[in-house]
């Protein structure tokens, strides 16, 4: 299912345009849902909450917006695993392995929000020398000299906060060599080039080589606490960037300038593994609520189908008479 966002961004001036077109994106997607591997289609379901959303709000429906916004968020959060393992559901025969590629949300340097898009990119180049990082399972930091593409020497762990971006099809971190107080780190745009990422942020490494902390901090990309999952390191010592102040005094919290703080997050607590039965019915769920909202608003199935067909038929038939009354009008000519 091949969908235009721009085509979709202004479906129609009337309200009820908007209804009935938003009731066939709710069918589509209803029918997504219901195959044997949903998983498969999850950029398209994606796709279509964010459009609907989208409309919804500009003809001011903010409930079934925000409706649509949550069971996007719901399908990101729930999909950690459909990335790799395409989900279906149980009972299901298996069809083999999915011819579709696995998709992330990306985002571009500055862009307003991120994008849910097959990883079919080309790897960027960094622009300046920086460092591979990889840990392992204790929390361990190794470092390794990269050069545009090429990864050289063993380095030395840099003790402190690095600017981190995280690109599709390496197995690794691309950081910056020079360390920052955390909270503090740039060079995100050197790293990438400008170009879109999975995630961005800062590594806080300890004297050890170990990894104490990480954020995801960054005047380039402003990448959601969501999205977490995809720089591939532990939701548990996550802080998220944050404009809201704490009430009172505490070691989670750590001011970064005015009306910026980071927190420390429980990402590893709402970002986990879900069961694929039970999260497929919970966005059945959410689109029944969606479509009773839109029903609620004054539209029904029944009247899309009156208000669809009858402006058709009655132009149809308007055509035919004046037709046919133009025909007895040059045969009472002849004769």
């Amino acid at each position: 299912m091949n969908v235009s966002m721009d085509s979709l961004a202004e479906p129609n001036q009337h309200s009820l345009d908007f209804r009935v077109f938003a009731a066939r994106l709710l069918d589509d997607c209803d029918l997504l849902i219901q195959r044997p591997r949903p998983g498969d289609h999850m950029l398209d379901l994606c796709t279509e909450m964010q459009i609907l959303s989208k409309n919804a709000k500009t003809q001011g429906l903010a409930e079934l917006s925000q409706a649509a916004s949550g069971l996007r968020l719901k399908l990101l959060g729930g999909s950690v695993e459909a990335r790799f393992v395409r989900w279906q559901r149980s009972g299901a025969q298996s069809v083999g392995p999915s011819s579709s590629h696995p998709v992330e949300w990306i985002r571009s340097a500055g862009s307003e929000g991120a994008t849910l898009r097959p990883l079919e990119m080309s790897v960027p180049q960094a622009v300046i020398p920086c460092l591979a990082l990889r840990h392992d399972h204790c929390g361990n930091i190794t470092a390794q000299r990269l050069h545009k593409f090429a990864l050289g020497d063993v380095k030395p762990v840099p003790v402190g906060s690095l600017a981190f971006v995280r690109i599709p099809g390496e197995d690794f971190l691309r950081a910056a060599r020079k360390p920052h107080p955390f909270g503090e780190a740039k060079g995100h745009g050197a790293l990438a080039n400008q170009q879109p990422v999975l995630f961005a942020g800062e590594v806080d490494i300890d004297e050890r080589g170990r990894l104490i902390r990480w954020n995801n901090m960054s005047g380039t990309y402003h990448f959601p606490e969501q999205h977490a999952f995809q720089a591939q390191l532990p939701l548990g010592s996550f802080w998220r960037v944050t404009d809201v102040a704490p009430t009172q005094d505490s070691s989670d919290w750590l001011r970064v300038s005015d009306g910026v703080w980071l927190q420390k997050s429980n990402a590893g607590n709402t970002i986990a593994p879900v069961s694929t039965e039970s999260f497929w019915k919970d966005c059945e769920t959410s689109l029944q609520q969606i479509r009773t909202m839109l029903e609620n608003s004054g539209f029904t199935h029944e009247e899309n189908n009156v208000h669809d067909t009858a402006p058709l038929f009655s132009s149809q038939l308007l055509m035919q008479l004046v037709c046919l009354c133009l025909a007895v009008w040059i045969c009472t000519i002849d004769l």
